[in-house]
């Protein structure tokens, strides 16, 4: 329900939009002792919250006290020595870890995309907090030395604050950390430079490192 009531509000099926918001106000309920992804439920849940209520013109408050609710939740994911989140959190315990198939590090992509919906609550609360914690994060990649400018392996450890791998990729688990940065300064008016020269940083040393021909057909591609 969350993730299609800015769909149907765009679509124009406002007697739907409107049973949806009537949901979200009698029935859903963040406190629920069950662990979530931080990054899909911030993306899916936080920002379908904040989406609708932006595009229905701010007339369902119900809208916006429940992300405010679900991202003080979700917060609890920042909980880690150098504050870079975990991928899960639980929603009542405020417990988190990461999944063993990374080594216990949390993931480019997934810590990198967060960054637009809460920059945009704390617009909409005046509340600080969450813009600081998520965009902390981007102070954090942008200290880390780097193989190759501007581009960062796809596994951070949340305790030492340091890359775990190697690996570069604009494919899954790096992809959309390139895009937020470009995105996260129009948010922000443009007026925050950090944001687009880590931008540029990245597209020149993909540029310059990962863009290769195939053969024999000579054809452009990304690799890894």
């Amino acid at each position: 329900v969350i993730d299609t009531l800015d769909t149907l509000w765009i679509m124009g099926l406002e007697n739907e939009f409107l049973e949806g918001v009537a949901w979200v106000e009698q029935e859903l309920d963040f406190a629920q002792p069950v662990s979530v992804s931080f990054f899909e439920t911030v993306i899916r849940s936080l920002g379908g919250l904040l989406a609708a209520y932006e595009l229905s013109n701010f007339k369902h408050p119900v809208l916006l006290e429940k992300a405010h609710d679900l991202a003080h939740r979700l917060s609890w994911a920042f909980n880690t020595t150098m504050g870079v989140p975990y991928g899960s959190i639980n929603l009542v315990s405020h417990t988190g870890q990461n999944p063993t198939w990374t080594q216990r590090s949390s993931i480019l992509s997934e810590i990198g995309s967060i960054q637009l919906e809460f920059t945009f609550l704390s617009f909409l609360t005046q509340d600080h907090f969450f813009a600081k914690r998520a965009n902390a994060v981007y102070d954090l990649l942008d200290r880390l030395p780097k193989r190759y400018p501007g581009l960062c392996p796809i596994y951070v450890n949340p305790s030492t604050g340091q890359f775990t791998s190697n690996h570069i990729t604009f494919g899954a688990l790096g992809d959309s950390y390139y895009e937020y940065l470009l995105k996260l300064w129009v948010l922000t008016g443009k007026e925050t430079e950090q944001y687009l020269r880590m931008f540029k940083e990245a597209m020149q040393g993909m540029a310059e490192t990962l863009i290769q021909r195939s053969t024999p057909s000579g054809l452009a591609y990304v690799a890894e």
